[in-house]
């Protein structure tokens, strides 16, 4: 929450708002037209907040937005994929990289939603190394 505080308003409240519906931009390019700033300046006010990247964020979005399908549905992962603009390949690699879990694991153990935001939240703010 102290990275998302320090981005411009124009930032936070559209990242804000693709938190809260799972919809919104699919590319940084996309991202900085919805709030009228040019790429450089999207990278350089996500990188200043203390974020590793704007595509660390978008990815985020697509997690929050099919973690309650994957965990509290049977819908197949191929719809969740394509509706999350995505393939199957993709949104799996995304999980495992922002939550150490693949899929088909949180499907069959759930994590809690705390511990989700927890290992997000590092992963968002913590370069490798």
């Amino acid at each position: 929450e102290a990275q998302m505080a320090r981005l411009p308003a124009v930032i936070r409240d559209r990242l804000r708002e693709m938190f809260m519906t799972g919809d919104g931009a699919h590319s940084l390019d996309t991202l900085a037209a919805a709030t009228a700033l040019t790429r450089r300046s999207l990278d350089r006010h996500i990188a200043d907040a203390g974020f590793v990247s704007g595509k660390r964020l978008l990815d985020a979005v697509r997690i929050v937005a099919g973690y309650r399908a994957i965990t509290r549905s049977r819908v197949p992962f191929e719809r969740i994929a394509r509706m999350l603009g995505c393939t199957v390949r993709t949104m799996d690699a995304q999980f495992v990289a922002m939550t150490g879990v693949p899929c088909r694991g949180l499907r069959a153990e759930p994590m809690a939603v705390e511990e989700m935001g927890r290992r997000m939240a590092r992963r968002l703010t913590e370069r490798e190394g």
